[in-house]
C-alpha cells in the first residue's frame, strides 16, 4: 500500500519533493514535513477502515 511507504519518509530528512508529474511540495523545516505526512497517512488510514 502506498500509505505505507509514505510512512517510510518520515524516517528521512528531506524539505522538498519533486514528483515526476504534478507540483513540487517544499516544507520549511522537518517538523513541518513530518506533520503534514502524518495527518496525510491517518485519513488514508481512516478511509480504508471504514470502507
Amino acid at each position: 500500500m502506498q500509505v505505507d511507504s509514505v510512512l517510510k519518509l518520515l524516517e528521512i530528512d528531506f524539505n522538498w519533493i519533486i514528483p515526476g508529474h504534478g507540483r513540487r511540495v517544499e516544507f520549511k523545516d522537518r517538523e513541518e514535513k513530518d506533520s503534514i505526512l502524518k495527518a496525510f497517512v491517518e485519513e488514508k488510514y481512516s478511509q480504508y477502515r471504514y470502507r
